[in-house]
């Protein structure tokens, strides 16, 4: 059945606007595709550019780090990784001796000077020998034990050493304690009377024989001692003396 020549004109002209639009979508794909794959090459070739950089700079720090490693120990750049390795060995048990030394240098030398701190502290030169500081210093500790100096002479141990004893005897803790009831407080002036007393020409060594004394003899006893302190103890004598 034929149509009308305008319907068919029609539809050729419906045909035609289809048969376009498809044409286009098809460019439009196409072209969207190839753009795509444009992007996906352009993307795929910088990451290998990229890595191809990292290698590269990889490579050099290697190879810098290796020829300042080889530069280090004396090598030249072409030294292969077991001479390298070898002469690194050595560098480090030189730099260990080297450091070992300076260490027992150092520990000597702290030695050195204590040792010439201990032998200053006893009033010894530093040449003093081992012997003599030891000597020294036990005389030191002697000394202090008995409340002395380091500089007291030998006969100052002696009378301290001779108090220590007598003070501990029943008549040495009475003539202590008689001191003590008649004012002297201070334990160093208790020492200096009780050893003008047990001065071997006197050897007044108790009460019974303190109070036997003439005045006399006190006088002579006492001589030495300041004018003060001989007064109290020879009124303090005369006192306890008469009242016996």
């Amino acid at each position: 059945m034929w149509l009308p020549l305008t319907q068919q004109r029609f539809d050729w002209n419906k045909d035609k606007a289809e048969a376009e639009a498809k044409r286009k979508a098809e460019e439009e794909s196409k072209r969207k595709a190839e753009e795509a794959r444009g992007k996906a090459e352009e993307e795929a070739r910088r990451k290998a550019q990229a890595e191809a950089k990292r290698k590269a700079e990889e490579e050099a720090k290697r190879k810098a780090a290796a020829a300042a490693a080889r530069a280090e120990v004396g090598l030249a750049p072409s030294a292969s990784d077991a001479e390298l390795a070898q002469a690194q060995a050595k560098a480090e048990e030189a730099s260990r001796k080297v450091e070992a030394e300076a260490k027992r240098k150092a520990e000597e030398e702290a030695k050195r000077k204590a040792a010439a701190a201990a032998r200053a502290k006893v009033g010894l030169a530093p040449s003093a020998s081992d012997a003599e500081l030891a000597q020294a210093q036990a005389k030191t500790e002697a000394r202090a034990a008995l409340g002395l100096a380091p500089s007291a002479s030998d006969e100052e141990v002696a009378q301290a050493q001779k108090l220590k004893a007598y003070i501990v005897t029943p008549s040495g803790s009475e003539m202590k304690d008689w001191l003590l009831s008649k004012g002297f407080a201070e334990e160093n002036d208790r020492g200096r009377i009780l050893l003008q007393f047990l001065k071997p020409e006197y050897e007044v060594t108790t009460l019974l024989e303190l109070f036997a004394l003439e005045d006399a003899d006190i006088d002579e006893i006492l001589q030495g001692l300041p004018l003060a302190k001989r007064r109290v103890l020879k009124a303090s004598i005369k006192q306890d003396r008469d009242g016996i």
